[in-house]
């Protein structure tokens, strides 16, 4: 029997969990949550931080462990590659993954591979050279957290006196203190290009390419959902293109990425991230759902070396998610469901309970849930999804 350790066991990692469990692997779990919620589904628990690098790799040699696996998490995906380096397990070069989940050094290594990359300038202070180098740049500009997920801390600017609010919220969202600015990027097309890929052997075997929307005017970095089928499919072989050579350069050898690209006006394609782990949002269980490839067992077998299934089969012509979520304060009471929409929910997944506190949606941690949905038209699709707000009513108390 295969081991396998796991690294963080908040209710993400559930469906990791299960498909270990699937596969007939024995478990082990560390978290420094001793009541943490899915201690009680694996086999061996250890009460340990999984950023304690020494004390998890007692864990493993002492475990004999096979693999070792986290998910959805950019810092203990670092974790996890220099571990799995050090003990000659599956895994990617702890140097590449450090570079995918850091914005200055992904930005450094795009430049230096002649990847289109927007100017930009990393700082751990503000001071006047700072802002001189940065009053240079085309406003307006993006000011973000050199290591945060989920658009947390991210803003755009229309000029250089808003630059010290923008940095004050960006370095307090950031694990190492640091900011990057860079030049906006005008999109050409409606929706982020976005999704979950997979490469195993060193090539991108899966390309679940969805178009990611962002309907929000205050939080417009935010994801609100996630559709398919891709809109872009012209442009198509030039992202599969981009994002293998990427993996190629980087020696990526397996595992899920998440997918962040756009095209500006003249036609460039950018890539804005490339996150070493499965996307937030439920992302890979809905390309299961609608491209019928489950990246979650995907994932759990590479992490031990064993061959993962990646065969695609299309469930639906067109699905969407959509991520529940309300601008104001309050204590949930439910959600009021248009008949006009009840026939397209498929599946649904809540993060909070009636009676809990609804916190205003500013990043994508505050969701309430996620709805998948799917259509018979894209016209269908199109049109529904444009109000959404309408068809599905957050209820509140308070």
């Amino acid at each position: 029997m295969k081991k396998l350790l796991i690294l963080g066991g908040n209710e993400k990692s559930i469906g990791v969990i299960e498909k270990a469990k699937e596969r007939g692997y024995y478990t082990i779990l560390c978290d420094q949550d001793e009541n943490v919620i899915t201690r009680k589904m694996v086999d061996k628990f250890y009460p340990v931080s999984v950023m304690d690098e020494e004390e998890v790799y007692k864990v493993a040699v002492n475990e004999k462990v096979d693999g070792i696996v986290s998910y959805a998490s950019d810092r203990i995906a670092l974790v996890v590659a220099k571990l799995a380096n050090r003990l000659n397990l599956p895994s990617n070069p702890w140097k590449s993954v450090e570079i995918l989940i850091k914005k200055d050094l992904f930005r450094k290594f795009l430049k230096d591979n002649n990847f289109n990359v927007p100017k930009a300038v990393s700082f751990t202070e503000l001071n006047e050279d700072i802002k001189d180098e940065i009053n240079k740049m085309k406003f307006p500009v993006m000011v973000k957290p050199t290591d945060s997920a989920g658009s947390t801390g991210v803003e755009k600017i229309e000029d250089i006196d808003e630059l010290e609010k923008a940095f004050n919220n960006a370095i307090v969202n950031s694990q190492s203190q640091k900011v990057i600015v860079e030049e906006y990027i005008e999109m050409d097309h409606e929706c982020m290009i976005a999704g979950d890929a997979f490469v195993y052997n060193g090539k991108v075997e899966v390309y679940g390419l969805l178009n990611s929307h962002r309907k929000i005017k205050q939080h417009p970095f935010i994801p609100t959902g996630t559709s398919y089928p891709f809109q872009l499919k012209d442009k198509e072989n030039e992202v599969k293109e981009t994002v293998q050579r990427l993996v190629d350069i980087l020696k990526i050898k397996q595992g899920p990425l998440n997918l962040e690209l756009m095209y500006n006006k003249q036609g460039k394609l950018y890539i804005i991230e490339i996150a070493p782990r499965n996307g937030g949002n439920k992302i890979p269980e809905f390309i299961n759902k609608v491209m019928g490839v489950d990246l979650l067992d995907a994932l759990v077998a590479t992490s031990v070396g064993d061959e993962p299934i990646l065969k695609l089969h299309i469930n639906y012509d067109y699905a969407t998610t959509y991520v529940l979520h309300s601008l104001k304060e309050g204590i949930f009471n439910g959600l009021e469901v248009s008949d006009e929409i009840k026939e397209n929910i498929i599946d649904k997944s809540m993060y909070i309970e009636k009676g809990e506190k609804v916190k205003s949606f500013d990043r994508a941690n505050k969701a309430i849930g996620i709805l998948f949905l799917k259509f018979d038209t894209q016209d269908e699709e199109k049109e529904k999804l444009e109000k959404m707000e309408e068809l599905v009513k957050i209820k509140l108390d308070g």
